[in-house]
């Protein structure tokens, strides 16, 4: 009777992390489908009838975080049906034992073993298997997304650099309009109209900048993404908890080499964005808080 309840007991807690795989399953289909479908939409991440339409970093985030969840299951459910055969191995082999029968013994030993193996094997493949069609559609969306980002750029730049060219080197005489708004809630730009114009050009680097952060965050995830595929990949190249330790030595090498890639690429958006408009920001940025200073110590 012990052992019925036990079985029951079992079967239970593996039904009940199925239902949430199954769950998660169609989570991860419906929010894939949705991603796809607006892969070109022109108002992706931008206002649509009042409401700020999901960007694709949230998007995808969301995603990852979906089958994080789901791949989590799959463990947990293999983990109970090892749990399972572990006790079942116990009823086989206890008779053995009490008649001393070696060989019985050995048998089934080689037996669960064999299988434990097979079983770990076969469910590491499977997820091999999902993580490597989560990169390719994460993969396909970011590099979509970058050259969105870059697109929106340089939409953007001519128009920041042309009105540059309208600020001269000498802002003696140059006294920016502050709307009635702005100086009520800040006096000081009456008084000093060339910091309510520093003030807009700060406002407009952090917002083109965002273009840059875009792209930065969606390589990140991608980065993300490829250890946990390579982390999967050796689980199935090298099989077995005797490979534990080879695995992730060659993990960690894989994944500094892709750390290293992210860090070039990053490195390469900074310095497109010094030699676009971020020297340029600086320097006018620097020329108008300079005669913001001169003018108060002439004062």
């Amino acid at each position: 009777m012990a052992a019925e309840e036990a079985k029951d007991l079992f079967s239970r807690r593996i039904v009940s992390p199925s239902e949430r795989i199954s769950a998660a399953s169609a989570a991860y289909s419906d929010l894939s489908a949705e991603i796809i479908a607006n892969a070109d939409n022109p108002l992706g991440g931008q206002e649509e009838g009042g409401d700020q339409v999901p960007e694709l970093l949230e998007k995808l985030t969301c995603l990852k975080w979906v089958f994080d969840v789901r791949e989590q299951l799959h463990r947990e459910v293999f983990d109970l049906l090892s749990e399972r055969n572990r006790r079942y191995k116990e009823v086989i082999i206890t008779p053995f034992f009490a008649s001393r029968l070696a060989d019985k013994i050995r048998e089934a030993e080689d037996f669960f073993t064999a299988d434990e193996n097979a079983r770990r094997l076969r469910a590491d493949t499977e997820s091999l298997s999902r993580y490597e069609g989560f990169l390719d559609l994460v993969e396909n969306h970011v590099i979509k997304g970058v050259e969105k980002q870059i697109s929106a750029f340089w939409e953007v730049a001519p128009l920041i650099m042309e009105c540059f060219e309208k600020i001269p080197a000498d802002l003696t005489n140059v006294h920016p309009i502050v709307p009635p708004e702005e100086y009520h809630e800040n006096p000081a730009y009456l008084r000093e109209p060339l910091r309510y114009l520093h003030s807009k050009i700060e406002m407009a680097e952090k917002s083109i900048y965002q273009f840059v952060e875009g792209q930065t965050n969606l390589l990140c995830l991608l980065h993300e993404v490829k250890t946990l595929s390579v982390a999967a990949g050796w689980k199935v190249r090298l099989p077995g908890p005797e490979n534990a330790e080879v695995q992730e030595e060659r993990r960690e090498r894989e994944e500094t080499v892709l750390t290293e890639d992210l860090k070039e690429k990053v490195k390469m958006l900074e310095s497109e964005w010094r030699e676009s408009l971020g020297s340029l920001f600086e320097e006018v940025r620097g020329r108008v808080r300079r005669w913001i200073g001169e003018g108060e110590t002439l004062e």
